[in-house]
């Protein structure tokens, strides 16, 4: 078996960026990427992902949010959780988040809370991350050309 090429094993990576992937990859970028979508095809694709507001762009707009809904529900349970972008730490929102807390968020999400699928075996909420290769090449294009699957794999394969 032939040992991987890396930047710390040997001369250099196989492939080290595949173009057009930094919507899935970054939180913010994903974000865009999801509303661009939803926006330009509300059929097929509004609610895919949870509303999301990232700060400090989004910030006027989610006090807002938060000021008309709160950030809990009726039962006390929180509505929105943050995120860095930095890939860091998952934080409930406090049920009484100011402008001024979510201003020392700096560079984060925050997202609506979805329901999260329970198992019976596992007593606790839990997170899981997911990767997923689509392959299809019929994906509407939002705003500007996309790679698509098999442009990513010849530009993978060295073709």
């Amino acid at each position: 078996m032939r040992p991987l090429r890396g930047s710390r094993a040997g001369a250099g990576p196989i492939v080290n960026h595949v173009g057009g992937l930094n919507e899935l990859a970054y939180k913010s970028k994903l974000a865009v990427f999801a509303a661009s979508l939803a926006a330009a095809h509300p059929s097929t694709f509004e609610g895919v992902a949870p509303e999301t507001y990232i700060l400090p762009d989004q910030l006027g707009a989610l006090a807002r949010r938060l000021k008309s809904e709160g950030a809990a529900d009726a039962h006390g349970w929180p509505r929105w959780l943050s995120k860095s972008v930095k890939h860091r730490g998952v934080r409930v929102l406090p049920s009484n988040a100011s402008e001024d807390y979510l201003r020392s968020l700096n560079a984060a999400l925050v997202q609506r809370r979805v329901k999260p699928l329970l198992l019976r075996s596992v007593p606790r909420v839990f997170d899981l991350g997911l990767c997923v290769l689509v392959d299809a090449s019929d994906i509407p294009s939002t705003t500007r050309p996309r790679p698509t699957p098999g442009s990513i794999a010849s530009r993978a394969a060295g073709l």
